[in-house]
Order: structure tokens, then C-alpha cells, then sequence
């Protein structure tokens, strides 16, 4: 059989052309990226059991989709062939199959990114000027700041399509969400919001039910003096290190948690949403979970507690999730 393997027995027409290649210099099934090697699936789909029952030829390897990948190194005219290679190689590690000749792909140029909407260049894992945009408010804030891997949000994200390559090459690093600091700033005129200052000061005792018990007293009495004030600009300033410089992007911020010179919470909201109604719940929830370090596991039910009027209602929801009173009153 091994002589057989290597004669040229097997004829691939390729329009006006044609050639004779070995069982050895081809594979049943392939990526449609892998053009170096012939896929006799697309030539004699009728006669696999032949080829692959009696002749062995196998379908191709992660191996055969590194060598196609590094043939393709650096060239941005093969970019879409490139994104279906990387893509067929997540599919692999979707399997659980792996091969060592990933790893000839850490220092190749086969990352395609893109800054704006015109710019695409590769790139390697050996580079620190490019990133991954894992939310798509960040993809907004840099797209035309920094080179962002050129795969979809959903995909990058933590648990989306590309997790197994993300990991399997050492990408998890790249991910915006884990490097951009953000900070939210306030400017002009600020007032007290006295209306919605009392509503969250009466909440409090709801609130400080989902935290910890340990943590309950001493946060209900932060929430109890908490403060919400109204300015006329908030700005989101998010930035990034690459390489020796921050980049920097400034945005429209919804939300301002900080501290008083008293040590109570303070709350920043723009003067538009109060006076329009129609308060950033969202971010007042992310904002309050963050500030009084709540677990994300409750952020559903700080929610409803924000939006629900009636207290009774609020009692038994929270009776219902296992956040009873304490003994000594707190709720």
C-alpha cells in the first residue's frame, strides 16, 4: 500500500487544467480555504468508500489547516481565506482535537484586525499593538483607535464561538474588557435630587438584604445616607495601554458612582434623564452592584426591587429568593 501512496494515481481536473496527485498529497474532506492540498470529496463525491474505506485517505488534519495558514502569512488580499482557516481550527478544538503545530502559529501574521472601516492589516501574538473588543461598546469606543481583532463581537466575547482558539493560543489577555479602565466624569452645574435621593434611601433596607449578612448593617447605613445629585455632563473616559501609550476615548456617560468628602455614596445622574423620566436603570443597577460589591448573581433582583413600587410585593419577592429579615431587623 505505501507504493501505492505515493504514485500519482489520482487525476484532478481543475477547469481547462488538470494534474495526477498521490494518495498522499490529498484529503477527503477540507475547509474550502485549503486549496494547496486537492479534497477528492469535491471531485468524486460518489466514491468515498474507495478512497477512504480501501485507498485510507483521511480527511485533513489540523496540521494541513497550520501549513495552508503560515502559506498564507501576511497576505491581506487572503484575509477571508484566513478568518475560514482560523475558524475551521476553532472547529477542531469545538471537538476536543488538538495538534502541537498550533503552536507554530504564535508568531505568525494570521490575526486579521482592523482599525475603522478601511484599514485591515495581520498581525501576530508577538505584537502588543492590537486587541480584542469582547463587548460591543467597546468595539464602538476603539474602532477607529486601535487595531481590534476582525471577528464579531458574539464571537470573541467570553463563552462566544472562539473561546477554544482564544485559549488554545493564549488570546484571553487581548480582550478589551480585561484591560480598558473606565472612568466616568462629571461637569457643570450639580443639584441635589431630592425625590430620587428619598426613593433609594427608602429602598435601602431592601437593598441591604442581598448583600452578605456580615456586610448588611454597615451598608445599609451608607445606603440610608446616599445621595443623588443631577449635572449637566457626564463623560465615560475609557482607556487603554498598548504598547508605552494610552489610548484614550471619551464617550456619553449615563451614571457616576463616588464617594463625598462626608464618606456617604454619591450618585451622578445628567439633568436630560431626570427631567425626561426616563432614568438609566441598567447602568444605576451595574453602578450600585459595583459600588457596594454585590454579586452579579443578584443583579436581577436589585432590579426589581428599583423598579417595584409596592412594598408587600417587594417582601414577598425577596422572602420567595431566600433573603429573609435578620433577626435584629435589617430589611
Amino acid at each position: 500500500m505505501s507504493a501505492l501512496q505515493q504514485t500519482p494515481i489520482v487525476f484532478i481536473r481543475s477547469g481547462p487544467s488538470f494534474r495526477w496527485v498521490t494518495l498522499n498529497g490529498c484529503v477527503w474532506k477540507a475547509p474550502r480555504q485549503l486549496r494547496s492540498i486537492p479534497a477528492l470529496e469535491q471531485h468524486f463525491p460518489k466514491l468515498e468508500t474507495l478512497f477512504v474505506r480501501y485507498l485510507g485517505v483521511q480527511n485533513a488534519s489540523i496540521a494541513n489547516i497550520v501549513d495552508e495558514l503560515l502559506r498564507l502569512e501576511g497576505q491581506t488580499s487572503e484575509v477571508a481565506d484566513i478568518k475560514g482557516l482560523l475558524e475551521a481550527l476553532n472547529a477542531c478544538l469545538t471537538w476536543g482535537n488538538d495538534d502541537p503545530s498550533i503552536d507554530r502559529l504564535r508568531n505568525a501574521r494570521v490575526f486579521p484586525t482592523r482599525i475603522s472601516t478601511s484599514e485591515e492589516r495581520l498581525e501576530s501574538c508577538a505584537s502588543d499593538q492590537w486587541c480584542i473588543a469582547d463587548r460591543s461598546s467597546l468595539r464602538y469606543s476603539f474602532v477607529d483607535e486601535l487595531h481590534l481583532l476582525n471577528f464579531d463581537v458574539k464571537d470573541t466575547k467570553v463563552g462566544g464561538r472562539l473561546q477554544p482558539l482564544l485559549e488554545r493560543i493564549n488570546l484571553v489577555d487581548r480582550r478589551l474588557s480585561g484591560k480598558v479602565e473606565e472612568k466616568t466624569e462629571s461637569g457643570g452645574l450639580v443639584e441635589l435630587d431630592k425625590e430620587t435621593t428619598a426613593e433609594l434611601r427608602y429602598k435601602a433596607k431592601y437593598i441591604a438584604r442581598l448583600l452578605p449578612r456580615e456586610n448588611r448593617h454597615s451598608m445599609l447605613e451608607k445606603l440610608s445616607h446616599m445621595k443623588v445629585f443631577c449635572t449637566e455632563n457626564l463623560t465615560l473616559r475609557r482607556s487603554v495601554i498598548i504598547g508605552d501609550s494610552a489610548v484614550i476615548s471619551d464617550g456619553d456617560g449615563q451614571v457616576l458612582m463616588s464617594t463625598g468628602l462626608d464618606g456617604n455614596a454619591c450618585m451622578y445622574l445628567k439633568f436630560q434623564d431626570v427631567e425626561s423620566g426616563e432614568l438609566p436603570v441598567w447602568q444605576m443597577l451595574n453602578e450600585l452592584l459595583n459600588y457596594f460589591d454585590m454579586p452579579n448573581t443578584q443583579s436581577h433582583l436589585l432590579s426589581s426591587v428599583l423598579g417595584m413600587k409596592n412594598d408587600k410585593q417587594i417582601e414577598d419577592m425577596l422572602e420567595q429568593n431566600g433573603f429573609d429579615k435578620d433577626d435584629d431587623g435589617v430589611g
